[in-house]
Order: C-alpha cells, then structure tokens, then sequence
C-alpha cells in the first residue's frame, strides 16, 4: 500500500507541475499577445500623429510668422520693430504703385480744370500718401490677423492629436500592466492550485494507509458510494443496485491475477481496510473502462466504480 501511496502523490506532483506549467505558459501567452497588440497599435497611432503633425507643420510656421509680423506692427514688439515694419511697407512695392496712379489722377484732374497750383490740388497731394500708408497698414493687420489665427488652429489641432495620443499611449500602457498583473496572478493561481492538489493527494494517500498503516474503516463518505451513484463515466446512467462494487486500483491491496472471466482479466484482492488475509474477487474499473465505459461510474468522492450486472458477472464478484 506504500507503494500506492507513493504513486499517487507522484502522479499528483506530476501532473499538478504539467498543469501549472501549462497554465503559466497561456498566461505568459496571453500576456504576450497583449502587449503586442497594444504596442502595434501605439506604433500605428504615433505613425498618425506624425503624419498629422507633418501635414500642419506649414501652416503652424506660417502662422508663427505671421504673429511675429502682427506683434511687430502692433507695436507689442517694440517701437524700432513697429517702425521697422512701417518702413517695409512704405517702400514696397504696391505703396509705390498705388502712390504714383493717385497722384498722377489729381494732377491730371487737377491740369483739366486748370487748378494745378490751386490750394486744394496740393492739399490732395499732401494727404493722399498718409491716407495710402494707412490703408495698408490696416490691410496688412487683416492679412497677418487671418494667417495668425490659420497658424493657431494648425497648432491647435496638433496638440489635440497629441493630447489624444498622451491618453490613447497611456490607456494602452495600462492594458499592458493589467495583462501582465494578470498573468502573474494566473502563474500564482496555478502554482497554489498544483501545491493544493499535492496535498489533498497526500492526505488522501495517508487516508488510504499509504504510509505504513492501514485504514481501521473505509474512507469517510465510502458508506454511500454504494447508494449515492451519481455521475457515469461512461455511456448513459447507470442505475445503483448489489451489483455495483468499488473497484478503483487505487482502493485495493494484495492484487493477484486469477484468470478471466467473460474475457475481462479477473484478481483476487482486499480492500485496504480489510484485514490482512482478506480475500475478494473481481475485476479492476480501470481495465474495464478501456473496453466497457458504460459498466463504469465516477463516484463523487472521485472513486471508479464497476456495474458488474453490465458485465454479465453480476453474481461473480464476492
């Protein structure tokens, strides 16, 4: 019965270890699988946002121009800037375009009525260039207010794009967290699940007298397994009756061949709570279930069981 003790607990350590690693690894799968799927899409929102950015990028400098200009004629520059800027447009070349048409109009308005050296003529002539100054000036504050306020918007929607891609990084990056928090807790679940099984395994060895002394009396619960038949391994229910006997391996000692009986392999052995010397006959459920599953039933208490009235061997076991 050593014997058996031991093998169940090595069984339980196999398999719970194989079990552990196999959930660990689809943690470490999944986790994996997150975090390239979220670093993808970052990849693929920061190639975006560089787009963006390079599509605004003339119109944010043209605008930033613009205001440099704006700030300069305002005079939020200085007075050498705004004088500057009023000295460029005085001699440009639209000034000087718009200067000679008008004055060349009142001289020759003037010379058709013959008031050429008349007060008003030179009065016209005096005013006329301030009035053309000014009109540009005022021009030029529209035209540099449009392409400041173009500039702006540009700018405007740049850093929205990268605001969103702040928070959209930032969401992703705290997927990845929880994907890999998760996956430790899973690798954590799995190894207290594979040390639980082991010890649930050892304490049923020890139950079973796996450790040097046999049981006095069957396991606690083993009274009902002749009543409580619940659950079939097999095909179909099958119905509890006398002819339905533990038969697991796993509950039996002293095993010994004795034959065949209806072509199924056929021992002689005791439970591991009989007496020493205690002789039983029948057959082994995990044979049996190999070529008769529907003779098979899974005691809740994880127990297999054998429905020997399957087997035609209703009245064969004793």
């Amino acid at each position: 019965m050593t014997f058996m003790a031991t093998a169940i607990i090595g069984s339980a350590i196999v398999g719970g270890v194989m079990s552990s690693r196999a959930q660990s690894s689809a943690a470490r799968t999944a986790s994996r699988a997150q975090q390239q799927a979220a670093d993808q899409s970052i990849a693929e929102q920061r190639r975006q946002f560089d787009a963006v950015q390079q599509l605004m990028a003339p119109y944010v400098q043209s605008g930033t121009t613009a205001l440099s200009r704006y700030n300069a004629l305002t005079g939020l520059s200085g007075e050498e800037a705004q004088q500057s800027m009023i000295q460029q447009i005085s001699s440009g070349a639209e000034y000087g375009a718009l200067v000679r048409a008008g004055e060349e109009g009142i001289l020759q308005s003037a010379s058709a009525t013959g008031g050429l050296r008349g007060g008003n003529t030179q009065s016209a002539l005096a005013r006329f260039r301030p009035e053309i100054l000014s009109s540009l000036i005022r021009d030029e504050y529209s035209r540099l207010g449009g392409m400041v306020s173009m500039g702006q918007n540009a700018a405007a929607g740049v850093g929205n794009a990268g605001m969103q891609l702040g928070q959209n990084i930032s969401n992703q990056y705290g997927q990845i967290g929880q994907a890999q928090a998760g996956a430790a807790l899973a690798r954590g679940q799995a190894t207290a699940n594979m040390w639980g099984n082991i010890a649930g395994s050892v304490g049923l060895a020890a139950g079973m007298g796996g450790f040097g002394r046999p049981p006095a009396a069957p396991p606690a619960g083993f009274d009902q397994m002749l009543t409580n038949v619940q659950t079939p391994v097999g095909l179909g229910t099958i119905s509890t009756g006398p002819s339905i006997l533990p038969s697991d391996i796993r509950l039996k000692a002293d095993i010994e061949p004795m034959g065949e009986r209806n072509g199924l392999a056929w021992y002689s052995y005791r439970y591991v709570w009989d007496e020493p010397g205690t002789k039983r006959e029948g057959v082994m459920a995990q044979e049996v279930i190999e070529t008769h599953p529907d003779a098979v039933i899974t005691h809740p208490l994880g127990f297999l069981m054998v429905d020997y009235s399957r087997l035609g061997l209703e009245n064969a076991a004793v």
